[in-house]
C-alpha cells in the first residue's frame, strides 16, 4: 500500500536581496523565526508577501510595478515535520509539483537534488536522508533571472532598444511561462515560490512504485472499432526481479485487461493493448454527445493491489485534412469522426499573473463562458502554460477541442546547449504523456511563431536557429514514441511543404494586418484564409474591471500612467497610437475625451463589430476556410484595452455578446461583392435548417424598401449563399440605409437569426435621435423603436448572464429576450442620439 505524507501548509520564508538575508540560514537545524515571514504551500512569494502586507496585489493599479524587486531575490522556504520510518528498508519519494523556478531542496541540512524547470514536477529519492522523528525541509529558489545572469542575450529583439527585457530577464534560457516578463497584454511580474504540492510518498508492503497511466485510444476508420493501449510506467526500487500483473478496465463497456510481467529493478513500461468495439463516440459540442469512458488500471505484486488513478477517454477519429484545394495549397480541416468541424474559438492565455492562485472555480468560469459564447475550440498558447488536469476534463466534458502549444514562444531558445536541451525534451516527453487521455486534445504543436520568426528574422543574415531541430526532429519522435494518435505540426503558423509560414493558402495562419499595421476592421471581409487561428482588436474590458486598473480614490482618467500601464503596448508601435487613431477613424471621437462608461460602451461596440466581422467572413467561406479562432479569450490581469471578450474579473467584456451571436450555430452572413449584396446562411448543425429569408434595405430613418420574402433552406454543416440583391450604386448613399437579411420560423415567426452590413464607418452613419420602449411581460424583455437602433446596451458590468446585449432594434420590430423579475430592464447606451 502506498502511503503518503502531505508537507502543505504552514511554512516559513527568508528573503535575501544579496546584501540583506542569507538563505543558507535557513539550513541550520535551529533557526531565528523572527526573521521570517509566513509562508503557504502551494503558493507563491508574492502571495505571501501581500498576506504580510508587505506588498499590494500586482494585479492592481501601478502595483506590479512596486513589486518588481520580489523576482530580483533569493528566498528560502523551511519547514519542519514528524517522519516515522517505514519498518522495512524502501524508497521514500519527496515530490514537489511545481517550483517556479531555480530550486535546490535540502532536507536536514543536506543537499538533495535541484530543479530548474517550473513545467514539471520534481521527484527526489530521500529515503536516506530522513530521521526518524524530526525532520526539516529547506528550499531555496529564485525567479530565475539570477541563475540566467551570465547568460547570453540571444534571441528575438535583444539588440534593439525597445526589446531591453530580454537582455536583462534572459527568458529565452528559462524553462518557465513566457508572459511573466511582459507581453503586449500583460506586466512583468516574473512569479517565484514553491506553487505546487509537496509531498513525501512510499509504501510499506512492495519495492514497487507507480509511476504514470497513459491510455492511448485510436479509433479506427470505420468507427465501430478502436485499439486501445494501456501503458503503465513502474518502478521496481528493490534489488529482485518482481513479478507482477496488470489489469485494466473500461467498466461501462465490459472490457478487460490482464497480462503479466517481470519487472527488474529500475524504471519500465507495462503494456497492454486490445481492441474494442460497441462505444459511443465523443464528439465536439455542436456535432454530437461529448460521451467519456472510465478507465480503471491497477497492478498486483505479491498480492498487494497498487492502484492507479483512473482516467477519463473518449473514442474519436481525428484527421487534419490537408488535401490540395482545387484553388491552388491546400485544404487545413479538422475532421472528426469523418465529420468537418468549422472550430469556432479564441486563444487561451494563463489565467492569472500569479499562477498560484488560479483555483478550480476560475476554471470553471472560464469554460462556462466559453460555452456560453458558442465557443468549440481553444487554442492553448505557447508562450504560456500547459494547462491543469481539470482546464483539460472540463474541454473533455464541454466538447471543447484543444489545440496545444508546447511552451516556446516568440523567440530563439538556445537548445543547441545541452542541459537546456535535455531539460526541455523531458519537459515536453512529460506532458505529451500527462494529456495523452483526454479526447478534447487533437493537435499539438510545437511552438507559437518561432517558424515564422526564423522565416522574417534574417533568414539572409547567416542567423543560425538553435531550438529548429527541436520542433522539427525530436518532438516529433517524441510524439511517435509517446503518442503516436495526434496530430503534430512545428509551429504556428505554419505551411506544408517547406513554404513560408504565414501563407494563406495552406496551413494555419496569424492575421495580424489588421490592428498591427491599420485599425480598419472593414478588411477582414477581403481576407482568405484556410485555418486562422490568430487575429484581432482591441478593445475596453468590463467597467468594473477597467476601474481595476486605477489605484482605489484615483479619478480614473483615459491616458494618464495608471491607464497607460495597464493599456496593450500596441499602443506604443507606432508613432502614435494605432488603437487611438483607429477609435477615431470609426468612432469620430478622441479617446482621451471620454469618460470610462462612454468608452466602455463605444469602444466595446466597436470591438465587438471588428470580431463579428472577422467570424462572419470566415464562418461565409465554410470550408474553404475552417477556423475563426481570434486572439484572445481571457486575460491575466485586469486591462484597460484589451483583445478579449472574458476578462480579468471573469465578466463579460462588452464585445462578447456580438462574438456569441457571430459563433450562433445558425449564422446569416451579408456581404457586399461586386456591386451586389450576398446573403449567406451558415449552419453548423446535423440537420437542415428551414425557414422564411427577407432581404434588403433597413432606412435607418425608419422603414424598409425593396424587401424580398422566400422561403430558404440552410444544409447542415456548411455555408450556403440563399440570396444576391443589387446595391445602390452610390457608397454614400449607405449612410442612410442597411443592407440586412432575417430567417424566420415559418409556423412562429420567431427569429432564427439576423445580420446587417454596415458599409461606412459607425461615426458616418446617419443615425435617428430615438427613444427605445422596454416592456416586461410573461419572462421575457420586449424592445422596440421606431427607427433603426444601432448596438442597444442594458449592461456594461458584464457580471450578468443576459440572453443578449449590444443588439440591434429595426423600425417598428419588436425583439425579445428572457427577462428575470417584473422590473424592465434600462437602456443605458445606445449609439443613436
Amino acid at each position: 500500500m502506498n502511503q503518503t505524507l502531505s508537507l502543505n501548509g504552514d511554512w516559513k520564508l527568508l528573503h535575501s536581496d544579496g546584501e540583506r538575508g542569507r538563505a543558507e540560514y535557513a539550513l541550520a537545524e535551529t533557526i531565528q523565526p523572527e526573521r521570517y515571514l509566513a509562508a503557504q504551500v502551494p503558493g507563491s512569494v508574492h502571495l505571501d508577501l501581500m498576506r504580510a502586507g508587505l506588498i499590494d496585489d500586482p494585479a492592481l493599479g501601478l502595483n506590479s510595478l512596486k513589486a518588481r524587486w520580489v523576482e530580483e531575490c533569493i528566498w528560502a522556504y523551511r519547514r519542519e515535520f514528524d517522519f516515522t520510518a517505514p519498518a522495512a528498508p524502501t524508497a521514500v519519494w519527496l515530490v514537489l509539483e511545481c517550483l517556479d523556478l531555480n530550486a535546490k531542496i535540502y532536507l536536514n541540512g543536506q543537499q538533495v537534488g535541484q530543479h530548474n524547470n517550473a513545467f514539471v514536477p520534481c521527484r527526489l529519492e530521500v529515503s536516506r536522508f530522513l530521521r526518524t522523528g524530526k525532520n526539516w525541509i529547506t528550499v531555496i529558489i529564485e525567479s530565475g533571472i539570477i541563475g540566467a545572469g551570465d547568460k547570453l542575450s540571444t534571441g528575438v529583439g535583444s539588440k534593439d532598444a525597445y526589446h531591453f527585457g530580454q537582455n536583462l530577464h534572459k527568458q529565452h534560457w528559462l524553462r518557465k511561462p513566457a508572459y511573466q516578463f511582459g507581453w503586449d497584454w500583460t506586466a512583468r511580474l516574473g512569479n517565484v515560490g514553491i506553487s505546487g504540492d509537496v509531498t513525501l510518498e512510499w509504501s510499506e508492503e512492495t519495492a514497487l512504485r507507480l509511476d504514470t497511466l497513459v491510455p492511448l485510444v485510436q479509433v479506427h476508420e470505420d468507427l465501430q472499432t478502436a485499439t486501445v493501449t494501456v501503458r503503465a510506467r513502474v518502478e521496481n526500487s528493490g534489488s529482485t526481479l518482481q513479478k507482477v500483473q496488470l489489469q485494466a478496465a473500461i467498466p461501462e463497456l465490459d472490457w478487460t485487461a490482464d497480462t503479466a510481467f517481470e519487472v527488474e529493478p529500475g524504471c519500465h513500461i507495462l503494456e497492454v493493448v486490445r481492441d474494442i468495439t460497441g462505444f459511443a463516440l465523443w464528439w465536439p459540442t455542436g456535432a454530437g454527445e461529448a460521451i467519456l469512458y472510465s478507465l480503471a488500471a491497477h497492478v498486483l505484486v505479491d498480492e498487494v493491489r497498487l492502484d492507479y488513478a483512473p482516467k477519463r477517454i473518449g473514442f474519436r477519429h481525428v484527421r487534419v485534412n490537408q488535401d490540395p484545394h482545387p484553388d491552388g495549397g491546400n485544404y487545413c480541416i479538422v475532421e472528426v469522426n469523418h465529420r468537418r468541424i468549422f472550430l469556432k474559438g479564441a486563444n487561451s492565455i494563463p489565467a492569472d499573473m500569479i499562477l498560484a492562485r488560479v483555483e478550480d472555480s476560475r476554471y470553471r468560469a472560464l469554460i462556462d463562458r466559453a460555452v456560453e459564447a458558442n465557443f468549440n475550440f481553444l487554442r492553448v498558447w505557447g508562450g504560456g502554460v500547459y494547462e491543469s488536469d481539470l482546464f483539460y476534463d472540463l474541454c473533455d466534458e464541454a466538447g471543447i477541442l484543444v489545440w496545444q502549444d508546447c511552451a516556446f514562444a516568440c523567440k530563439k531558445y538556445p537548445l543547441n546547449d545541452e542541459a537546456l536541451y535535455l531539460n526541455a525534451r523531458e519537459e515536453v516527453r512529460y506532458h505529451i504523456k500527462r494529456l495523452a487521455h483526454h479526447p478534447s486534445l487533437v493537435v499539438w504543436c510545437g511552438n507559437n511563431e518561432m517558424e515564422w520568426g526564423n522565416w522574417d528574422w534574417g533568414f539572409d543574415k547567416g542567423v543560425i536557429y538553435p531550438d529548429h531541430a527541436f520542433f522539427h526532429l525530436v518532438i516529433p519522435r517524441l510524439m511517435q514514441e509517446e503518442d503516436p494518435t495526434r496530430y503534430y505540426q512545428p509551429s504556428s503558423p505554419f505551411s506544408p511543404g517547406g513554404a513560408s509560414p504565414n501563407l494563406d493558402d495552406r496551413g494555419d495562419q496569424h492575421n495580424w494586418t489588421v490592428s498591427l499595421e491599420h485599425s480598419d476592421y472593414r478588411k477582414y471581409r477581403d481576407v482568405e484564409c484556410r485555418l486562422v487561428n490568430e487575429g484581432g482588436y482591441l478593445g475596453p474590458t468590463s467597467l468594473p474591471t477597467m476601474r481595476a486598473c486605477f489605484a482605489p480614490g484615483q479619478t480614473p482618467e483615459i491616458g494618464d500612467f495608471a491607464w497607460y500601464h495597464h493599456d496593450n503596448s500596441v499602443d506604443s508601435w507606432h508613432p502614435e497610437s494605432l488603437p487611438n487613431q483607429g477609435f477615431l477613424a470609426h468612432m469620430g471621437k478622441d479617446i482621451r475625451s471620454l469618460d470610462l462608461e462612454t468608452y466602455v460602451y463605444e469602444g466595446g461596440l466597436l470591438h465587438g463589430e471588428a470580431l463579428a466581422t472577422f467570424s462572419d467572413n470566415f464562418r461565409r467561406r465554410q470550408y474553404d476556410s475552417a477556423a475563426a479562432c481570434f486572439w484572445m479569450f481571457n486575460d491575466c490581469w485586469p486591462a484597460t484595452r484589451s483583445w478579449t471578450i472574458m476578462d480579468y474579473g471573469l465578466r463579460r467584456t462588452p464585445a462578447f455578446w456580438a462574438v456569441k451571436r457571430a459563433f450562433n450555430p445558425v449564422r446569416l452572413v451579408v456581404t457586399h461583392e461586386q456591386n451586389q449584396f450576398h446573403v449567406y446562411g451558415v449552419n453548423d448543425g446535423n440537420h437542415p435548417v428551414r425557414g422564411e429569408l427577407s432581404y434588403g434595405y433597413c432606412i435607418l430613418a425608419g422603414g424598409f424598401s425593396e424587401v424580398i420574402h422566400t422561403s430558404a433552406e440552410l444544409p447542415p454543416n456548411t455555408s450556403t449563399r440563399l440570396a444576391s440583391f443589387d446595391d445602390r450604386g452610390d457608397p454614400t448613399a449607405m449612410r442612410e440605409v442597411v443592407a440586412y437579411a432575417q430567417l424566420k420560423d415559418a409556423g412562429t415567426e420567431n427569429l432564427i437569426s439576423g445580420n446587417r452590413y454596415l458599409g461606412p464607418k459607425l461615426c458616418e452613419l446617419e443615425l435617428v435621435s430615438t427613444e427605445v420602449t422596454v416592456e416586461v411581460a410573461n419572462g421575457r424583455a420586449t424592445f422596440s423603436a421606431p427607427v433603426f437602433v444601432l448596438g442597444v446596451c442594458i449592461d456594461l458590468d458584464g457580471e450578468q448572464a443576459l440572453a443578449d446585449n449590444f443588439f440591434d432594434l429595426y423600425p417598428e420590430q419588436p425583439y425579445s429576450m428572457p427577462w428575470i423579475g417584473s422590473a424592465p430592464p434600462k437602456v443605458i447606451a445606445k449609439m443613436n442620439p
